[in-house]
């Protein structure tokens, strides 16, 4: 995810990485941006994109709905038996 360069996929994961920092963590996006070897205003470009893409093709933004309600859940899951923790 930290490789130089636009390729395709490590772009589109980063998008979503950034979209899900936003959305379910304290974190910053500066604090993203060391993790990754990345500007703050790279990952936010990153981000803003998806939302576009989100916008243009539905099927999408259900998928990344989707992925939210699932991360959530297994939030939940660990909160609620310890034991399922990995880290």
């Amino acid at each position: 995810m930290n490789a130089a360069g636009q390729k395709r996929l490590p772009s589109k994961t980063r998008a979503l990485v950034t979209w899900g920092v936003l959305e379910l963590s304290d974190a910053t996006l500066n604090e993203l941006a060391v993790r990754l070897g990345r500007a703050a205003s790279t990952l936010s470009s990153a981000a803003k994109w998806l939302d576009r893409r989100c916008y243009n093709k539905p099927e999408l933004k259900e998928k990344i709905e989707q992925l939210k309600r699932e991360v959530e859940l297994a939030v939940l899951q660990t909160l609620r038996y310890p034991e399922l923790r990995i880290i």
